[in-house]
């Protein structure tokens, strides 16, 4: 399913990118928590 992305009222696909590992990708998801699931990490 493709993503899009508004501006100025214009929309334009997002274009998908890859992840060299796992690890990059739960990287950036952690350090994203709160925008992306609304929740905090706390240790």
């Amino acid at each position: 399913m493709p993503l899009y992305q508004l501006k100025q009222n214009n929309v334009q696909q997002i274009k998908p990118s890859s992840f060299k590992n796992e690890r990059e990708l739960q990287k950036l998801f952690e350090a994203n928590l709160e925008s992306l699931l609304s929740v905090r990490f706390i240790a």
